[in-house]
């Protein structure tokens, strides 16, 4: 039999606290490398900036029907460009009639230069410079190589 505060005996061996090793704790987990899941996470908000970026740098698309709704508009303004000049008699107070038509067409061409180009290209422009964007652009599209100037 055993006596009062004695240490176990066990296979004939008495226990010696003495002789335990220190608790060992687990190493503490670090940050790097991340886990799956915040590699995935990482990767969908790269993806949804980049979709985000690109819908909001692109323009958006113009339908064939709204193209044509445009050219037949812009052509109706045109042709009633066309009718108010043809239309002037030839005297002092029908000059300023004439130029205030003149006037319109120079808007109106501004407006498709704009639809054309984008606006740093066309915004800025005056004088000479403005005449030679509408000459370069009636060459481009009547298809002509000569460089002479129309307007």
């Amino acid at each position: 039999m055993q006596m009062p505060n004695t240490p176990p005996i066990s296979n004939g061996v008495a226990f010696d606290p003495t002789k335990l090793a220190d608790i060992q704790l687990p190493n503490t987990i670090g940050a790097w490398p991340p886990a799956l899941g915040w590699w995935l996470l990482l990767l969908l908000v790269i993806v949804l900036v980049a979709v985000i970026i690109y819908f909001i740098k692109r323009k958006p698309p113009i339908k064939k029907a709204n193209i044509k709704h445009l050219k037949s508009q812009a052509m109706i303004e045109l042709q009633s460009i066309k009718y108010q000049y043809q239309n002037v008699d030839d005297n002092k107070e029908t000059n300023k009639k004439r130029h205030d038509t003149v006037k319109h067409l120079s808007v109106f061409l501004r407006r498709y230069a704009l639809s054309l180009y984008s606006r740093d290209k066309v915004a800025s422009l005056t004088d000479q410079q403005w005449l030679h964007l509408l000459d370069d652009t009636y060459n481009h599209t009547a298809k002509k190589q000569k460089s002479e100037t129309i307007f």
